[in-house]
Order: C-alpha cells, then sequence, then structure tokens
C-alpha cells in the first residue's frame, strides 16, 4: 500500500513537470511580437526621459514614415494607460505651441543566429533603436538614441512559424541547419539499407 501511495505521488509529480515544461515551450512568441514587446521597452525609456525633462503639456509627437510606426504610437498610449500619464500628453501630428517631439525609428529587425552548442536550436536577437528630438516653440532642447534587444531561444522546427507575418520587418532569413554526423553519414546508410532489404523482401515474397 505504501509502495502504491508512492508510485501514485511520483505520477503525479511527473505530469506536473511536463505539463509545465510543454507550457513554457509551447508558448512561443512570434518575430512581431516579440518586436512589440522590445518597442515597449524602448518607449518607456523615452516615457522616462521625457518625464525627468519636466516638459508642459501637451506634447506632439511626429512620428518618421516608417512601416512600424504605429507600434510607436501603440506603446506609447500602452505606456501612458499603464501609469500616471496626463491624458493629452499624446498628440499625434497635433499642432502644439509649447514643444514637440519627434521619434525616427532608425532600426527595427529580427535575425536568427547559429548556435555552435546546439545545432537544433538557433538564437533570435530582435533589436529596435529609436533616435528622439526634443524642442520648444523657440529652440533645440535635446536629442538621444535609445537602442534594445531581447535575445531567445528558438527550435529550427518552430523558425517558419514565428517568422510568418504580414510585416516586412519582422521577417528575416532563416539558417541553414547543419547537419550532425548522425543526419549526414548514417542516416542515409540506413534508409538506403532500408530500401534495399524491403526491395530483396518482395521479390523473394513474389517469387515464392
Amino acid at each position: 500500500m505504501n509502495f502504491s501511495f508512492k508510485s501514485i505521488l511520483f505520477i503525479l509529480f511527473f505530469v506536473l513537470h511536463f505539463t509545465i515544461q510543454c507550457e513554457e515551450k509551447c508558448i512561443i512568441k512570434n518575430n512581431f511580437e516579440m518586436l512589440d514587446t522590445v518597442m515597449y521597452l524602448a518607449i518607456s525609456e523615452v516615457k522616462t526621459k521625457l518625464q525627468m525633462s519636466e516638459l508642459q503639456v501637451p506634447v506632439c509627437f511626429n512620428i518618421s514614415n516608417n512601416e512600424a510606426d504605429f507600434l510607436v504610437e501603440k506603446n506609447f498610449l500602452k505606456v501612458r494607460n499603464n501609469e500616471d500619464f496626463p491624458n493629452n500628453f499624446f498628440q499625434k501630428n497635433a499642432y502644439c505651441e509649447a514643444n514637440s517631439i519627434k521619434i525616427v525609428i532608425e532600426k527595427i529587425d529580427v535575425n536568427f543566429q547559429k548556435m555552435k552548442s546546439n545545432k537544433d536550436s538557433v538564437y533570435r536577437n530582435s533589436n529596435v533603436k529609436l533616435f528622439v528630438l526634443v524642442s520648444d516653440k523657440n529652440s533645440f532642447v535635446s536629442s538621444y538614441e535609445i537602442a534594445k534587444s531581447i535575445q531567445d531561444t528558438l527550435n529550427y522546427n518552430d523558425l517558419e512559424e514565428v517568422n510568418r507575418t504580414n510585416f516586412s520587418f519582422a521577417k528575416t532569413e532563416i539558417p541553414q541547419k547543419d547537419l550532425t554526423i548522425w543526419n549526414k553519414y548514417f542516416e542515409p546508410v540506413i534508409v538506403v539499407v532500408s530500401a534495399a532489404i524491403v526491395t530483396t523482401l518482395f521479390f523473394t515474397v513474389r517469387s515464392k
């Protein structure tokens, strides 16, 4: 009876552990979602710098002509709504007598990098770089760059799925997988030998 109880506990522990591992592996963000997360980090830093500069509201925003500009606006509104930020702080392309901020996306991309230690996985690097120009109605105030990136690890089997998107800035080239010694030498031999055995058996059976 004692052994049975321990066995049940072991099975329950194994199932729980497997479920947790599965959830961690199954929840994989695609490239666009990763860039959205990195943009949030960059815009959060922009917001912090603006608050430290003590600019008077309203502040008008001008965003560069980039395919990913909507991510700037989306995440600025998200930051504003999540924290104590004036509702009229963000006025896109509105006339502003006092202060204005121009945000230029200098870089937004994703790339896959082969891992030397594991041929079945790759590093994914998600990068965002912004140029911010702050000015008031009289003069230039300041300018700065903000660069953020996140690196995570993906299995080769997931690359096609995470790379599937309608936005060109979230697509990247998928590197060719390096073959292991097993894949390069032993697998082809096994396939050829297996085919030969099946063919021999087929004709042997037919001849009888």
